[in-house]
């Protein structure tokens, strides 16, 4: 199995790198690997948040790319890598640009292997595309562009039924020996039609160790945790996460209803530990000359689940936030897409040292243009 996976890394690598027959102009790929499919988006975007604490409106001029393969070899076994832009922030690839024309850094931003035990089973590690975003209902637990690392298995049962768990290590420090901050994740769900449509309800069990004994060493630190007076955080986490979809067409149009709902159950500082989501959209804007349109309405108290984990584009990013998501989406051809979205959000409650007060609006506008490669 070792001799497969560093078989299949190895083959893929040259291909991408554009080693061609002399006889063809087809990719000569080893017979460890079946095929490599590379592939890659390039989007710019102007962001605009339109009130920040002791400020006016600040507009940036940001991009991301990503480009990277996915190689399949023999034996059920999947390689993955993907570089992308950035600042090696865990919750964005985004580059602002800035620094009078300055050189940007590029970062792995996936590096998985992955192994189809059989018809049911498939374990994972590595960097990995997260194993638990489902859509909008997920954000409030994770960032849409939060890839975590370690490990995690899926099982998809007779029924519908499916079964996912995840071990991801989220810091190391010599100082913590046998100590490190980990994310302990487990779902149950089921899938299945209901009519003419498909209805989906899991319930996720997430559960953090030693998370409030370390510093935030944390690239990007969003808002909202509750903070002790060294700088850990206040609560410990135990997230419960239930949450659903349904989706079907309406007059040919694909609708999609959804909700989510989460509860730190941990020994929590206080009682701002719960949020939710709920929110629809219509269309889907994947085809050229397809559009879709949608709203969300989000309540996320303080402690209901690590900040720094959870959407850096609602409001200033993070948790003590409530607020409306919007967004209308057109693709004018297969590869293009052209995006609006508009945050609409309001603090819970004061944030100690960052200005932020009860109530205080935030609103966020983000203009897309992305090009998939």
């Amino acid at each position: 199995m070792k001799k497969t996976l560093i078989a299949a890394l190895a083959a893929a690598t040259l291909a991408a790198a554009g080693r061609a027959s002399a006889q063809s102009d087809k990719l000569q790929l080893s017979d460890y690997v079946q095929s490599v499919k590379l592939s890659g988006d390039l989007r710019l975007r102007h962001d605009a948040q339109l009130a920040t604490a002791g400020r006016g409106s600040r507009n940036r001029e940001r991009f991301r790319a990503r480009y990277g393969f996915v190689a399949k070899g023999s034996g059920g076994v999947t390689a993955v890598l993907r570089l992308a832009s950035g600042t090696g922030a865990q919750g964005s690839a985004n580059q602002t640009e800035q620094n009078q024309f300055s050189q940007k850094g590029v970062y792995i931003d996936l590096a998985e292997m992955s192994w189809k035990a059989d018809d049911v089973l498939t374990l994972s590690g590595g960097r990995m595309a997260n194993p638990f975003w489902a859509g909008w209902e997920s954000s409030l637990v994770w960032d849409p562009d939060l890839n975590p690392e370690g490990y995690a298995q899926a099982a998809d049962l007779p029924h519908g039924v499916f079964v996912r768990a995840g071990q991801f290590p989220i810091n190391e420090s010599a100082s913590f020996a046998n100590a490190g901050p980990w994310m302990f994740a487990e779902r149950v769900g089921v899938k299945a039609p209901v009519g003419g449509a498909t209805a989906t309800l899991a319930v996720d069990d997430n559960y953090f160790t030693n998370l409030h004994r370390h510093p935030d060493g944390a690239v990007q630190t969003n808002f909202g945790n509750t903070t002790q007076a060294s700088g850990v955080l206040a609560s410990r986490f135990h997230v419960v996460h239930v949450w659903g979809e349904l989706k079907g067409k309406a007059r040919g149009l694909p609708v999609a209803l959804s909700g989510g709902y989460v509860n730190n159950v941990a020994d929590s500082i206080g009682s701002r530990r719960f949020g939710f989501i709920a929110g629809a959209q219509l269309g889907e804007a994947s085809k050229a000359r397809t559009w879709e349109a949608a709203y969300y309405y989000k309540y996320l108290e303080a402690d209901a689940t690590p900040a720094n984990q959870v959407d850096d584009d609602f409001g200033p990013g993070g948790t003590n936030l409530a607020g409306h998501l919007f967004w209308v989406a057109y693709a004018p051809k297969d590869n293009v897409q052209l995006k609006l979205s508009f945050y609409d959000t309001r603090v819970l409650g004061a944030l100690t040292g960052t200005g932020y007060t009860s109530s205080r609006w935030m609103g966020h506008a983000l203009a897309d243009i992305m090009v998939k490669i």
